[in-house]
């Protein structure tokens, strides 16, 4: 039997984050839990209630491709759903509903398309997608109209005075 220092218990977590739930309650600190969640969502149900807090669910969902189930129901702001899209787009997934807005799905979906899949479908139509397309031609640095109707010309669902509100 080693005795469990702090030192001990923090080499354990940074090589498994499962090791947090045998690290002594009176050892258990903030850094120590964010060790831990920084590997996955799934280590948030290991962190005591007391810690669990904004950052270290923003922690957690810091990676690609996780189960966010963990999040469920769980700091449900607009605030952290804006942090925590902005932060990690595939978050989309796990935000309920009612924190969705457009401009979240746009943000996320224009930092990675794999993401749609996760936009609810009340703001799939052709004006967001026109929007995500000129958000991206924006960002490659074509600014003048102009420019852009010429890139989407021949694309007839695509109205850039609609979009930009001179036509609707």
């Amino acid at each position: 039997y080693r005795k469990r220092t702090k030192r001990l218990c923090r080499l354990a977590v940074i090589n498994d984050a499962k090791a947090l739930e045998f690290v002594p309650e009176n050892l258990i600190t903030r850094k120590l839990c964010l060790r831990a969640v920084i590997h996955g969502c799934e280590f948030l149900k290991l962190i005591p209630k007391h810690l669990l807090n904004e950052e270290m669910y923003l922690a957690a969902i810091g990676h690609y491709n996780q189960d966010f189930s963990a999040l469920e129901g769980q700091f449900v702001s607009q605030k952290f759903c804006k942090k925590a899209v902005k932060q990690n787009p595939f978050a989309l997934q796990c935000i309920p509903d009612e924190h969705i807005n457009k401009k979240m799905c746009l943000d996320a979906v224009c930092a990675d398309a794999e993401v749609w899949d996760y936009v609810p479908e009340r703001f799939k139509n052709e004006r967001f997608v026109a929007e995500v397309v000129l958000r991206q031609i924006k960002s490659i640095g074509i600014e003048d109209s102009d420019s852009v109707k010429r890139l989407m010309h021949g694309m007839d669902w695509f109205s850039f005075d609609a979009l930009v509100g001179k036509g609707d």
